[in-house]
C-alpha cells in the first residue's frame, strides 16, 4: 500500500492517478472505508481518462453507501467526472443502477428508488436474479404511504409500473385484515396475470395463504390484571386487544377461542406455560413482568409459540417459540441515531437521565450511532429537580469558552465584551426525557446560544396530548412517535376513544400495543419467514430479527407552535412516513 502510495506522488498523470486508485480499491475490497475515501481524496478528477473516471466515481459511490451516506453517494453519481459515463459495459451499467437505488433508499426517497430498479436495473439483470430486484422494490415501496403509492399508479402511463404501485397500495391498505388483504391479492392477480410480480410475488404476499392456514384457533393472553401493575398496563393493553379481536368479529373474519388469564401473584411462569400447553392453547400472548420472559426463556423449547410482551436483555439465545414484543426506548434511541445519520449529521451529544434506563437508553443510542459511523463527541446525565442551565452548559461545554475570555481578559489586562460559545465539534443531541424535564431543557440549550442544534428526541418528551402552551417550550425539537399517537385516528383508534375516553388519551400507546398484539401474533410466522417482512402497525414499522425480538421503526415529528407536525421525507429530508389507509 506505501509502495503504491509511493509511486503515485513520484509518477506523472494518469499513471499517479491509477496507483492511487488501485490503493483505494484495495483497502476497499479489505473493509477499510475511512482510508480508502482519504486517498481518494488526493485523486485530481481533470487528470483522470474516461476509464478512470469511471472507476472513480464508482468507488466513491459504492464507499459512500456502504457508509450509508446516501446523499454523497448520488452527488458522486449526478456529478461524474469527465468521461466517466462515456460508452459504459453492461456490467457496469447494472452496478450503476443498482448503486444510485440504494442511495436513494438511504437518502429517503424510497419511490425513486423503486422506479430506478422497476424501470433500468430490471432491463439489465439476468432472470435468475429478478427475484431479489423484486424484493428490493417490494421493500423500497412498502416505505411509502398507501395514497402516494396510489398517486403514482393513477398518473403512470406504463403498466409495468402502474401494477406494481397498485400491489403496494392494496397490501398497506389492508394491513389490519389478512382475509381482505389475500382477497385484494387475488384480485390483483387476476387482473395483472403477466406483470413481473405475479411471476415471482414479494416473499411475504407468497405466504399469504399458508399464514391464514396457520392460524392458531386457542389463544390465551396473559396479563396483569390486578395489582400495581392493573391500571398502567394489563387492562389498557388487553383493552386494545379486545378492540381489535371485536372488530375482526364484526366484520365477518374467523378469530381464535380467546382465553384471558391474570397474571398479578403468578411466580411459577414456566408451570403457567406447561398447564395452558396440556389444556390445548396454540399461542401464548404474554407475560408482560419481566420475570415471567426470563422464565420462558430459560426454557429448551417452547413448542406453543409464546409473544412475550416485554423483552430480556443480556441473554445471547432464545428458545425458539419465544417471540419479544413491547414500546422499548432503546428501539426509540437507535431510530433517532439513523434518523440523525440520514439528516446527513456524523458528531453527537447525548443527554439522559442519571437512572439505569437513562444509562440503557444512552448505550443503546451510542451503540448504533457508532456503529454507522458517527461520533459521540460528549454523554452527560441528569439528576432529579436539576439546574438545567448548569447541565446544558456542561455537554455544550460552555465553561471551555469562558475560561478563554478570562484568560484573555487576564492577558489584556481590561474587560471586553463576551458572549459564551457552545462546542464546534458537535451537530445534534440525543435526547431522553420526560415532558417536564424536556421543555426545561430546549430553553436551556437556547440560553447557551445552541438555539441552531438540532435536537432529536424519544416519544418520552412528548404527553400524547397537544398542549400548546407547555410544549412551545419544546420547538423545534425533533422526536420520534408511534402512528397511533401522529397519524390520523384509525377505526381501531376511534373505537378505543369512543368506549374508554380519557383514558385512550392517557394510555394511548398501550392500547396500541395491544392492538398490535393481536395482529402480531397471527403475522409472527410470515415476519419470521422473509427478513423483508413488514407489519405496518399502530406502533410503527414493525419486524422480526433473528433474535425473535420484535423491532419497532417509529414515525417523526417536530414540534412547531407547541404543536406535533410530521415530518416528511423532502424538503427536510426527515422521515415520518405513514401509512394512512388502516
Amino acid at each position: 500500500m506505501a509502495r503504491l502510495l509511493l509511486q503515485a506522488q513520484q509518477s506523472t498523470p494518469p499513471l499517479a492517478q491509477a496507483y492511487r486508485l488501485r490503493a483505494a480499491d484495495i483497502l476497499f475490497r479489505h473493509g477499510d472505508l475511512y482510508r480508502a475515501r482519504s486517498i481518494l481524496g488526493y485523486v485530481a478528477e481533470a487528470e483522470l481518462t474516461p476509464e478512470q473516471a469511471r472507476r472513480y466515481m464508482m468507488l466513491s459511490a459504492e464507499i459512500a453507501v456502504l457508509m450509508g451516506d446516501g446523499q454523497a453517494a448520488l452527488q458522486q453519481l449526478d456529478n461524474p467526472p469527465a468521461g466517466a459515463t462515456d460508452l459504459v459495459p453492461p456490467d457496469q451499467q447494472l452496478r450503476l443502477s443498482e448503486l444510485r437505488a440504494n442511495a436513494l433508499d438511504q437518502a429517503g426517497d424510497h419511490m425513486a428508488a423503486a422506479l430506478e430498479r422497476i424501470m433500468n436495473t430490471a432491463n439489465l439483470l439476468p432472470p435468475d436474479q429478478q427475484a431479489a430486484n423484486h424484493q428490493a422494490i417490494w421493500k423500497s415501496l412498502m416505505a411509502l404511504p398507501a395514497e402516494e403509492l396510489r398517486a403514482q399508479a393513477d398518473r403512470s402511463p406504463f403498466s409495468n409500473i402502474k401494477g406494481w404501485m397498485e400491489l403496494a397500495a392494496l397490501t398497506k391498505s389492508h394491513q389490519q385484515d389478512i382475509d381482505q388483504q389475500l382477497e385484494a391479492l387475488n384480485n390483483w392477480l387476476l387482473r395483472h396475470p403477466s406483470h413481473p410480480a405475479a411471476m415471482a410475488l414479494p416473499g411475504e404476499l407468497r405466504s399469504l395463504r399458508t399464514v391464514m392456514r396457520a392460524q392458531p384457533k386457542r389463544v390465551t393472553l396473559l396479563l396483569p390484571l390486578s395489582g400495581a401493575y392493573a391500571a398502567s398496563v394489563g387492562i389498557p393493553v388487553r383493552d386494545g386487544f379486545l378492540a381489535a379481536y371485536f372488530l375482526a368479529l364484526e366484520r365477518g373474519r374467523d378469530v381464535p377461542d380467546l382465553q384471558i388469564v391474570n397474571t398479578d401473584g403468578v411466580h411459577d411462569f414456566a408451570g403457567l406455560y406447561r398447564r395452558l400447553r396440556e389444556e390445548g392453547s396454540e399461542f401464548v400472548i404474554g407475560p408482560f413482568e419481566k420475570s415471567g420472559v426470563q422464565q420462558l426463556a430459560l426454557l429448551p423449547e417452547l413448542p406453543v409459540p409464546v409473544l412475550a410482551l416485554n423483552y430480556v436483555q443480556g441473554m445471547e439465545a432464545f428458545p425458539a417459540g419465544l417471540h419479544q414484543f413491547g414500546l422499548s426506548a432503546l428501539d426509540e434511541a437507535r431510530a433517532a441515531a439513523e434518523q440523525a445519520w440520514r439528516d446527513g449529521h456524523r458528531f453527537a451529544l447525548s443527554l439522559t437521565p442519571a437512572s439505569a434506563w437513562g444509562e440503557e437508553v444512552a448505550a443503546a443510542f451510542r451503540a448504533h450511532w457508532r456503529s454507522l459511523g458517527g461520533t459521540l463527541a460528549d454523554s452527560q446525565h441528569f439528576g432529579n429537580d436539576e439546574d438545567f442551565k448548569a447541565v446544558t452548559a456542561r455537554i455544550l461545554d460552555v465553561n471551555a469558552s469562558q475560561n478563554r475570555a478570562a484568560r484573555l481578559k487576564q492577558v489584556l489586562q481590561e474587560n471586553i465584551e463576551f458572549i459564551p460559545r457552545k462546542r464546534e465539534d458537535a451537530n445534534f443531541l440525543f435526547m431522553a426525557a420526560l415532558p417536564r424535564d424536556a421543555r426545561q431543557i430546549k430553553p436551556a440549550l437556547d440560553y447557551h446560544q445552541a438555539r441552531d442544534l438540532p435536537v432529536y428526541a424519544t416519544s418520552h418528551v412528548f404527553s400524547g396530548r397537544v398542549n400548546r402552551r407547555l410544549d412551545s417550550d419544546l420547538n423545534d425539537v425533533r422526536f420520534c412517535d408511534i402512528p397511533w399517537i401522529l397519524a390520523p385516528a384509525t377505526s381501531i383508534r376511534e373505537r378505543v376513544e369512543q368506549h374508554w375516553g380519557r383514558n385512550a388519551e392517557n394510555f394511548g400507546r398501550l392500547y396500541a400495543m395491544g392492538a398490535d398484539a393481536y395482529q402480531l401474533y397471527r403475522r409472527i410466522h410470515q415476519l419470521g419467514a422473509f427478513a423483508q417482512s413488514r407489519y405496518f402497525g399502530q406502533t410503527g414499522t414493525l419486524t422480526l430479527n433473528s433474535q425473535g425480538q420484535v423491532q419497532r421503526a417509529p414515525v417523526w415529528a417536530i414540534m412547531k407552535n407547541g404543536e406535533p407536525r410530521l415530518l416528511q421525507s423532502t424538503g427536510e429530508q426527515l422521515v415520518g412516513r405513514l401509512e394512512a389507509a388502516h
